[in-house]
């Protein structure tokens, strides 16, 4: 069990790489954006579009890394005046509760993106890029977050302190 909470949490990492060079890539886009508009007059197609979805996609592709590190927004202040036995049942319950939502957004996300993909939607730009693309992003990272809320919750119960989120006081 701890070797697949492990990996879980290594692909949680890798997640985070991912977000970072997706946002690496948006601002290089738009730079060129500029250097385009501004420099050369002239005009962009494909842009626009690749940085919204590249940086909505970071967003759900990150959150996995995110709660891997313990930096989703909590109420530490509150939990923390707890008994360590309390608080691991914070752990336990509001790992519960972000798999519950992660997969419930993950299913819908993979509904809405085959229903893109059957009906070819496209974006409503010159570009035309398939929606499902973009769409991907929530089955994706969503998916990921259950699967890193229960690794969490994994961890809590068998006492893996080594895999759970670093606890830090600037959250």
């Amino acid at each position: 069990m701890h070797a697949l909470v492990m990996f879980i949490n290594r692909l949680s990492r890798m997640c985070g790489v991912i977000a970072a060079a997706l946002i690496a890539a948006s601002i290089l886009i738009v730079c060129q954006m500029v250097v385009l508009r501004y420099g050369f007059a002239a005009s962009t197609t494909w842009q626009t579009d690749v940085v919204t979805f590249g940086l909505v996609g970071a967003t759900m592709i990150g959150s996995p890394y995110l709660l891997h590190k313990g930096a989703h927004v909590g109420v530490d202040i509150v939990v923390n005046m707890f008994s360590a036995d309390a608080q691991r049942w914070f752990q336990l319950i509001s790992g519960v509760a972000i798999f519950l939502v992660a997969a419930a957004l993950a299913w819908t996300g993979a509904e809405l993106t085959w229903e893109a993909f059957e009906g070819n939607w496209l974006s409503e730009t010159v570009a035309e890029i398939p929606l499902w693309i973009a769409y991907l992003a929530m089955p994706f990272g969503f998916g990921l977050l259950a699967l890193q809320a229960v690794a969490d919750v994994i961890a809590v119960i068998m006492g893996f302190d080594d895999a759970l989120p670093e606890k830090s006081s600037s959250h």
